[in-house]
């Protein structure tokens, strides 16, 4: 009777137990490149698994406005989620977007050739 009870234990002890996913808390580092025209802008931001960063630049001839919340950060990747605004000159751009990339890639965010945001993760 003793032997049936541990293996009853043994086998629905790991269905039981309630393990949470532990997030590895490593820093994920952001470049960014706004590309207005011919000038390129560049910022950096570094987070963790659900936490956000913001980087603002504010000049007469033109202002970005980026937040990138890293919501999860797993083997499949890095879910972000990205706010920006940028203006530079006559022209104005906004765009929120929500994606899961894997870090070493890059991507584009914006409209077409005048206004775009250029995410590389690490």
């Amino acid at each position: 009777m003793i032997k049936m009870l541990a293996i009853v234990a043994l086998l629905c002890g790991p269905a039981l137990a309630d393990t949470p996913r532990v997030s590895s808390q490593q820093p994920i580092t952001i470049l960014l490149q706004i590309k207005s025209g011919n000038d390129i802008r560049a910022h950096e931001i570094v987070l963790v698994e659900h936490v956000c960063g913001r980087s603002v630049e504010k000049l007469p001839d033109h202002q970005d406005e980026i937040k990138i919340c890293a919501e999860s950060d797993t083997a499949a990747g890095v879910k972000l989620s990205i706010d920006w605004w940028s203006r530079s000159n006559d022209a104005e751009y906004r765009s929120e977007s929500t994606t899961v990339v894997i870090r070493g890639s890059k991507f584009e965010l914006g409209h077409g050739g005048s206004m775009m945001l250029n995410v590389a993760v690490h």
